[in-house]
């Protein structure tokens, strides 16, 4: 079984690192600064919640590299050994800091009656904000790449991704942007961005929240995927790779700073899902090259595996710590309890993921996935 985040040739440490931003950029969005914050700044931190963008762009291109192939072929023992590998890399994880946020609930006598729900990660599916955020916020986001991992087997039935040519990819990747921004447009004029999030007909609702409209982040991630398969080789191309990266990260990143973007329709989604897609492609074509480097560092990388567990325990263990540090602005005294429940957060999800995640995951895995048949047998 090739592990996540790697292709059949070995692992992309770049888009291992890049994970580790995506988190932080979510940890940001929850310790939004207040006081007297410059606009860029205040707006860097709050569009922050984009960095699940960032992740169903990456599902999508990671699965197709890693997982296209076989299931295009099909086989029992293939699908077995996918759908193996994907519940053991969300569940129990997602399980392991749901159970005491639940019971923690339970001793106050405040377990809300929707907690089988979030059992079951189909809370994304709720058309109630409450529901959706209950207990562990960012659980809500699991709940989409579950029903991502679900559908990707019959997407590749469809697409045929590992036959497509890169004009194949380029004309489905051109599709899925267009679709994008006219389904934001309309929500726009429909005065839909308008609305709280708790109307069940609100943007937040559809565009941000939805795992069917989360389809287009992942199918951007397919077919970049398609393109980064199809690619030229050799130096020349990867200098070009690693130049379009820092043109796609500058891109990103001011894409972050304009408040005016933030709970729009291309705010949502759109806006930052094609810049990450084309970072992302860029930085799997120019290994150890350029801003390729950044992310492949040993230290970003083993923050890149940590990332998941920061992720889910970051919202309950920041409650645990205290309110926003950073609310009355970059004060000494608040910048020092911001990057403290960082590093505590950190530390805790680091003993997360080595003593319980990376265990469970490679106990279910080798306990449940069809062993690898000899070569030359029938199926291999």
């Amino acid at each position: 079984m090739v592990p996540d985040d790697a292709t059949p040739t070995g692992p992309i440490d770049a888009l291992t690192g890049i994970r580790w931003f995506a988190a932080l950029m979510v940890f940001m969005s929850h310790n939004v600064p207040g006081g007297a914050t410059p606009v860029p700044l205040n707006a860097l931190f709050f569009n922050g919640y984009a960095g699940v963008t960032v992740f169903f762009v990456l599902s999508g291109f990671i699965l197709t590299i890693t997982y296209g192939g076989r299931l295009a072929v099909g086989g029992r023992h293939v699908i077995r050994d996918y759908a193996v590998a994907r519940f053991a890399r969300v569940y129990p994880l997602y399980i392991g800091i749901l159970l005491p946020v639940m019971f923690w609930q339970a001793s106050k006598n405040s377990l809300p009656d929707y907690w089988p729900v979030h059992v079951l990660g189909l809370q994304a599916w709720s058309p109630d904000v409450s529901t959706a955020y209950g207990l562990n916020p960012p659980g809500w986001s699991v709940g989409v790449e579950i029903f991502l991992y679900a559908i990707f087997p019959f997407l590749v039935v469809f697409l045929r991704p590992t036959t497509r040519s890169w004009r194949w990819a380029a004309s489905l990747s051109i599709v899925v942007v267009v679709a994008m921004v006219v389904i934001a447009a309309v929500f726009d004029a429909l005065g839909r961005t308008g609305l709280p999030q708790s109307d069940p007909g609100s943007a937040h609702r559809w565009l941000y929240r939805s795992p069917l409209m989360r389809t287009g982040d992942f199918s951007l991630g397919i077919a970049c995927a398609v393109l980064w398969m199809r690619r030229s080789t050799g130096a020349r191309y990867a200098r070009r790779a690693s130049l379009v990266a820092v043109i796609a990260g500058t891109v990103f990143v001011a894409v972050l700073t304009q408040a005016g973007l933030s709970n729009t329709g291309a705010g949502y989604d759109v806006a930052f899902a094609v810049p990450a897609a084309v970072l992302i492609t860029a930085l799997a074509s120019s290994p150890g090259i350029g801003v390729a480097r950044l992310f492949e560092h040993r230290i970003v990388v083993l923050l890149g595996n940590v990332s998941y567990a920061f992720f889910l325990v970051h919202v309950p263990l920041g409650r645990a710590l205290g309110a926003n540090p950073l609310a009355d602005g970059f004060t000494i005294i608040g910048l020092a309890r911001f990057l403290g429940a960082l590093l505590i957060i950190l530390a805790a999800s680091f003993a997360i993921h080595v003593t319980y995640e990376r265990r469970a995951r490679t106990w279910i895995r080798r306990a449940f996935t069809e062993p690898r048949r000899s070569a030359g047998t029938s199926g291999a």
